[in-house]
């Protein structure tokens, strides 16, 4: 839950204080440097269903998107259908900016 305001890093909106989010952080192997990304729980639900449960970048979620998923993407498809609501909204609301359709 956060106790200040954090931005997601891969819609870049902003998560408010007693919101709930995933953080996830670690040391960078090459540099020695410490990561961290906070990510909203709507970002987090759409990589999970997307991702399949595989490896991802994060930051990347909707240029890999854009890249991977738009193209195919149907609203009779598994990905989007397993989806809550809230998340279906915020895909097809990215999709038809990427359709060029708004």
């Amino acid at each position: 839950t956060a106790s200040k305001q954090h931005v997601c890093c891969e819609c870049d909106r902003t998560i408010q204080p007693g919101e709930r989010y995933q953080r996830a952080g670690g040391k960078d192997r090459d540099r020695e440097t410490w990561f961290e990304y906070k990510t909203c729980l709507t970002c987090r639900e759409i990589r999970s269903v997307f991702y399949c449960g595989g490896s991802y970048y994060f930051e990347r979620l909707w240029e890999e998107m854009e890249d991977q998923a738009f193209a195919e993407l149907t609203t009779a498809s598994p990905c989007f259908t397993a989806l809550s609501p809230a998340a279906r909204a915020v895909v097809m609301d990215r999709w038809r900016a990427w359709k060029k359709l708004k």
